[in-house]
């Protein structure tokens, strides 16, 4: 109709008033005091720290690891392990675990480790190994120095009674005893008798001159001495650490 509002634009003026309408009852309706409720946000749990676990972190021993052997230790567990060499104080010679027989005799021969003890012989803070080989009536002494394990045979004969503090026994003849303190240099003679029938006795402490009262007092308090610890392998010495 000439001069009149077109149709379609009273159609759009009606739309927009209804549109305008809804929004401002669903405003009212959803929160009656006029506030618009948020969605709650996620919530997250809170991870608290002690001291210690925010560190610098350190070496820690991993469980069922065993703890790092001291030097001469994991020498002497070369040996065992047949990744490293004895060198023979007496002659230089280079001999594996395999070949202990070599200590004893000429000929490479079949041979067993009886048992064995861990200690410091000598007291410079260093242990030795002691190992009773079988077969042969004798030990093999390992000692670690500068690198390399050194390893001296002694005869049974001149190795008993082995003690806690390195001294141990020995005879040369049935008329004869005396003691000793291990060194690698040269065992060190604590105290010696002969009792010779037909001769008169002879005593002696420490390089000197004693009575037969002093010399039994010696050995009195050696035989006190707690004796050295023996384990029947390497590897049970390793488990009792």
């Amino acid at each position: 109709m000439p001069g009149g509002i077109p149709l379609y634009f009273k159609k759009f003026t009606v739309l927009l008033l209804v549109f305008c309408l809804t929004l401002s009852l669903w405003g009212c309706g959803s929160n009656a005091s006029g506030e618009t409720t948020q969605p709650e946000p996620s919530v997250v749990p809170e991870t608290t720290f002690s001291p210690a676990e925010i560190s610098t972190p350190t070496s820690q021993t991993v469980p069922g690891e065993s703890p790092a052997l001291p030097a001469e230790l994991a020498a002497y567990d070369q040996v065992f392990q047949g990744t490293r060499a004895i060198t023979r104080a007496a002659s230089d010679e280079v001999i594996p675990l395999s070949k202990i027989s070599l200590f004893f005799t000429v000929d490479e021969l079949p041979w067993g480790i009886a048992q064995l003890a861990v200690l410091d012989l000598d007291s410079d803070g260093t242990l030795e190994a002691v190992l009773e080989v079988e077969n042969y009536a004798g030990y093999v002494i390992l000692t670690y120095r500068d690198g390399a394990v050194l390893g001296t045979e002694v005869w049974y004969r001149a190795f008993q009674e082995l003690k806690a503090d390195g001294s141990f026994q020995g005879s040369g003849s049935s008329v004869n005893r005396y003691y000793w303190r291990y060194h690698p240099e040269g065992n060190i003679l604590l105290a010696e008798c002969y009792e010779e029938e037909n001769n008169p006795p002879y005593y002696s402490i420490g390089g000197e001159a004693a009575t037969p009262e002093a010399f039994a007092a010696f050995e009195e308090a050696q035989t006190a001495k707690p004796a050295a610890t023996w384990f029947p392998s390497w590897q049970d010495f390793l488990a009792s650490r």
